[in-house]
C-alpha cells in the first residue's frame, strides 16, 4: 500500500517500489552476533532488517521480487493480500524460503500466480520443492517476460563463492529498474550493457569494506559498489541485502542511499 493509505492500482502515474526486506542472508540483527550493529538492531531498531525481498507496483499489477522466509509476516505488515507474479534471482533460501507461504496461497485461494525463474535457477529450485508445479505455475524464462506492460528482462551476473545469481532489467511506464541484490566482480562489459540509463539501481551490499579472503566473498562492499556506480551512473542507487557489517547511519554520495525495511520509493 502506498502512503497514506492509496492504493497504486488507482493511481495513474506512479511506480513504487517497497522494500519488504533489506537484510543479507542472515539478517539483521543476526541471532547470535553482538556486534554494534546487531546491538543497535535490538535497541532503537534503526539497522533492523529481514532478508531481501521488493515489491514493485503500478497501475493495474503487483509484482514480487524474491521471497525470503519472512515474507508471511513482511506481506502482513503491508497489508498486502494479492499478488500478481514473482520474479526469483536465484536459488539461495533467503531468496526462495518464503516460497511455501506463495505455495499456500495458491492452494487456499486458488488464485492464479506465476512464478518466473531464470533457467539454472529453476533446476536448482525444483531440486528443493519438487512439489512446486503440483499447484503453481513455474515458468523458466530463458529471455524478457512481458507482464501488464512492463518488460522484465533477466540476466545472470557473477556470485562470486557462490557461482551466479540472476538480476533484473526492469522496464515500466516508462521508467528503468535494475533490481541486483547479489553480485560480485561484476565485469565492465555488464555494466555498460546492463546498468546504463537507470532510473533507479538497487544493488547489494552486505559489507562497507569486507577485507576477508576474496576467494570466499560472494558479494560487494560498499566501497566496491560506488566504483560500480560510478560507472553506471544511475540516476538513483539504493543499497539493499545489508549485512550487520553496514551501519545505515553511515553518509553516502549524493543520489545513494540505504534501503530499510519498508522504504517506498516512487518513481
Amino acid at each position: 500500500m502506498a502512503a497514506g493509505g492509496q492504493d497504486p492500482r488507482t493511481v495513474m502515474n506512479p511506480v513504487l517500489l517497497t522494500f519488504l526486506g533489506s537484510g543479507d542472508s542472515q539478517g539483521v540483527p543476526r541471532w547470535w552476533c553482538d556486534c554494534e550493529v546487531c546491538a543497535e538492531a535490538r535497541t532503537t531498531g534503526f539497522n533492523r532488517r529481514a532478508r531481501p525481498a521488493v515489491l514493485l507496483e503500478w497501475p493495474g499489477a503487483r509484482v514480487l521480487l524474491d521471497a525470503p522466509p519472512e515474507l508471511r509476516e513482511r506481506l502482513v505488515a503491508h497489508d498486502i493480500r494479492s499478488l500478481d507474479a514473482v520474479f526469483l534471482t536465484h536459488s539461495h533460501n533467503d531468496h526462495v524460503g518464503g516460497i511455501v507461504d506463495l505455495y499456500d496461497f495458491v492452494r487456499w485461494t486458488a488464485a492464479p500466480l506465476r512464478v518466473h525463474v531464470p533457467s539454472r535457477s529453476h533446476d536448482m529450485l525444483l531440486e528443493r520443492y519438487p512439489w512446486l508445479p503440483a499447484r503453481m505455475a513455474i515458468e523458466r524464462p530463458d529471455g524478457p517476460v512481458d507482464f501488464a506492460g512492463a518488460r522484465f528482462e533477466p540476466f545472470e551476473v557473477p556470485h562470486g563463492a557462490n557461482g551466479f545469481a540472476y538480476a533484473y532489467r526492469i522496464e515500466v511506464a516508462g521508467r528503468r529498474i535494475v533490481y541486483m541484490p547479489d553480485s560480485l566482480d561484476v565485469p565492465d562489459a555488464l555494466v555498460d550493457e546492463r546498468l546504463r540509463d537507470l532510473d533507479v539501481l538497487v544493488l547489494g551490499t552486505s559489507f562497507w569494506e569486507e577485507r576477508a579472503d576474496r576467494s570466499l566473498r560472494s558479494v560487494l562492499d560498499v566501497q566496491e559498489a560506488l566504483r560500480l556506480t560510478a560507472r553506471a551512473r544511475p540516476r538513483r542507487t539504493v543499497f539493499t541485502h545489508l549485512g550487520h557489517g553496514v551501519d545505515r547511519r553511515r553518509t553516502l554520495p549524493a543520489c545513494h542511499e540505504f534501503a530499510f525495511d519498508g522504504l517506498a520509493v516512487e518513481l
